[in-house]
This record gives structure tokens, C-alpha cells and sequence, in this order.
């Protein structure tokens, strides 16, 4: 008999992530590419599957636990002659079992799983990047006019944005070490808000070549399947701008925070009828705003007004398809 680390993977870009279930318990036989366990990071949920066949003879990390990327979380143990994955490895130098957060009754929630991670991005963006955020408000009338009852605002913003990105290159970029890669295509990320707590950021491949009514269906479905916990790792990935609603919630203005590597997100606030000054009259307009933030080391204030300026007129004139 041989014994093998069952070890967490990287997935896209993941650093770490919360263990939040074995699939089979010590003693059990796993074949390989069966599911072994599932993991949960800031982005998805995903099943990881055994690289050799064998009996789960250890679980180094319990269930509710963070792991970071490569940590051992189980061993495995395998009959000679056995074909195992190239990734599977023999057991190593021991590693420290992944931390574990043990919750409280009462009014103590503890920082865990999605919410821990998320809250660490949260902090590492706004510690590494020089975000600057712009408003702009925004005479969306036409635009809502226009709009029928199954096309979401956020549809419209999406598609504006990516095909205004096309004249504003260097917002569609991201900063990875030293380097700042700029993007042909426009992959938009879209915030979606989870009933139970938590934010993913599904992406939307090729933006800018969809109609409103096709990203309006695409967004739908991936906040359903976002909340059914069914997104893959590569629907949550290689996103290279953001946008993110709050305006169903009656939101005006806020700040919106970088999902790093990118350089640039956009922020939809709500639509509300209001008074306006036109030609000297004060008639009823749709008004919106949008919060635009950047990181400045990539992205000065002047270029990323003008990239708000052409979303604002596209809205402004309900220039949509």
C-alpha cells in the first residue's frame, strides 16, 4: 500500500477556501475523479475530485474549516500497482491542519467561509490599489421610456459600458505586478447579492456583442444558478470589468470597490422620477446615478470621466439594442 496527500487545488485565482463538506468518510473506497469534497471561496462553490483511486484513510481538515491552496487536507491510501493522476502526490514533511473557526451563541456571528474571504478581499483592494471614485448624475428618461418590462436596467448599463470601453481602452485592463494587461475583448463581471449573505461576481463573456434582451436572460440565469450554489470556477472568472446594482434598493450613490486585477467598476444607483430644469422649465425626469471607481495608478480622473461621460450619453439617449 501506498499512501498519497489529498491536497486543495488552485481554481482560477483562489488563494484559499472554506472546506464546507466531505463527500465520503474516513474508511470509504474514492475512485479516481470521484467527488472527494466541496469547497466554497468568495466566487463559487465546487466539488474536487479524487486524483487516485483508493480508501480515504485520514481528513486532516474538518468540514467548516479555511485551507489555503496546496495545504493537505486528507490522505489517501492506494493498492500497489495502482494507476494514479500525475497530480497526486506522496506524503510530504507534516503540514499544519487548516485553521478552523468555531461559531458562538448568541450575538457573535463568526467571520467565516464566504463572508471571512470576501472581507479579506475587501481589505487587500482597498489596501493595494489607489481607488478614486466619480459620480455622475444621470437623465435616463429616454432609456426608461424605451425599456420593455423583461429588460433589466442593469442589462442596458452592461451592454453601454462594455461597447463604450471599446473607445476607453485602458479601463478594460488589469494590473498584474508590474504589468498593466489591456483587453480586447470585454468579459463583464455582474455583481449578484445572495440570499443568504454573500456576493458573487459571475462573468459575462463578450459583452459587448450581446443584445440587452440576451444579457438581461444571461444575467437571470446566473444569479439563479449563483444562488443554487451551481456556478462553475470558470463562470466566475476572467472577468475584466464590473458592474454592480444596488439601485433595487433604493440606493442613490455609492462607492464601489475594485475586484482586483481589474482597474475600473461601475456602481448603478436608482432610477427615480424627479423635477429637472430643461430650456428653463422644470418638467418630470427619470434621473439615475452612476459611481464609477478606478485605481488610479492605472486610470487618471480625466480618461475615466470620459469613459462616464459616453455611458452617460448613451443612456441619456437611449442608445440601446
Amino acid at each position: 500500500m501506498k499512501t498519497y496527500e489529498v491536497i486543495l487545488p488552485k481554481f482560477g485565482r483562489m488563494q484559499e477556501a472554506t472546506l464546507v463538506e466531505w463527500l465520503k468518510k474516513v474508511g470509504d473506497r474514492v475512485e479516481e475523479g470521484e467527488p472527494i469534497f466541496s469547497i466554497e471561496t468568495d466566487k463559487a462553490s465546487q466539488e474536487v475530485k479524487s486524483d487516485a483511486a483508493g480508501k480515504l484513510v485520514e481528513i486532516r481538515v474538518a468540514a467548516g474549516s479555511v485551507a489555503q491552496v496546496g495545504d493537505v487536507v486528507g490522505l489517501l491510501e492506494v493498492e500497489e500497482g495502482q494507476p494514479v493522476s500525475a497530480r497526486a502526490r506522496p506524503p510530504s514533511a507534516e503540514l499544519p491542519q487548516g485553521e478552523q473557526t468555531s461559531g458562538h451563541v448568541g450575538e457573535t456571528i463568526p467571520l467565516e467561509g464566504m463572508r471571512r474571504v470576501i472581507a479579506e478581499r475587501m481589505v487587500a483592494s482597498l489596501r493595494e490599489a489607489a481607488q478614486l471614485t466619480l459620480t455622475r448624475e444621470v437623465d435616463v428618461t429616454e432609456t426608461a421610456r424605451r425599456r420593455e418590462p423583461e429588460i433589466s436596467p442593469t442589462a442596458i448599463v452592461i451592454q453601454a459600458a462594455a461597447r463604450a470601453l471599446a473607445n476607453h481602452r485602458i479601463l478594460n485592463s488589469s494590473l498584474v505586478g508590474q504589468a498593466i494587461q489591456v483587453w480586447d475583448r470585454r468579459h463583464v463581471g455582474v455583481a449578484v447579492a445572495l440570499q443568504g449573505g454573500g456576493l458573487v461576481v459571475p462573468v459575462i463573456r463578450e459583452a459587448e456583442s450581446k443584445g440587452v434582451r440576451e444579457l438581461s436572460a444571461e444575467i437571470a440565469e446566473l444569479a439563479r444558478r449563483a444562488e443554487l450554489g451551481q456556478l462553475t470556477q470558470e463562470e466566475v472568472t476572467g472577468g475584466t470589468f464590473t458592474v454592480t446594482n444596488l439601485g433595487m434598493y433604493g440606493v442613490d450613490a455609492f462607492t464601489p470597490i475594485l475586484n482586483p486585477p481589474e482597474v475600473a467598476v461601475l456602481g448603478i444607483g436608482r432610477w427615480v422620477d424627479k423635477p429637472a430644469a430643461i430650456d428653463g422649465k422644470v418638467v418630470i425626469r427619470t434621473m439615475g446615478v452612476l459611481s464609477l471607481t478606478v485605481d488610479h495608478r492605472v486610470v487618471d480622473g480625466a480618461p475615466a470621466a470620459a469613459f462616464l461621460k459616453e455611458v452617460a450619453d448613451r443612456l441619456q439617449r437611449g442608445d440601446y439594442s
